[in-house]
């Protein structure tokens, strides 16, 4: 199984959750549909989420309503060199990714 590395994602920009907002239940929401980043902090799911978001659907913050692969596939992506915020839409690289993991067919 891919082991994601949360560090990639926390930078000197990233900001702390506030609880009593939107993001406390997208964080919750992040965790119940990906237990492969349960190690994950707030701050990294928080990150890693807007720029998936941002580069492939071009939206500032998708709404999460079920597990899509494609997220992961995303950050397979990054990690295997892939520079985020250069996508432009590019959700085709998101699915490859996916398929390398296995979690499409």
């Amino acid at each position: 199984m891919q082991k994601f590395d949360e560090l990639r994602w926390v930078s000197v920009h990233a900001d702390v959750v506030d609880p009593s907002n939107c993001e406390a239940v997208r964080i919750k929401q992040l965790r119940l549909f990906y237990p492969e980043l349960s190690h994950w902090g707030e701050a990294a799911l928080n990150e890693a989420w807007g720029w998936y978001s941002e580069d492939c659907w071009l939206v500032g913050m998708m709404e999460i309503s079920e597990r899509d692969p494609w997220f992961l596939g995303y950050l397979y992506q990054v990690e295997q060199g892939h520079r985020v915020g250069l996508w432009n839409g590019n959700t085709q690289l998101a699915a490859q990714g996916a398929a390398a993991l296995n979690l499409v067919r």
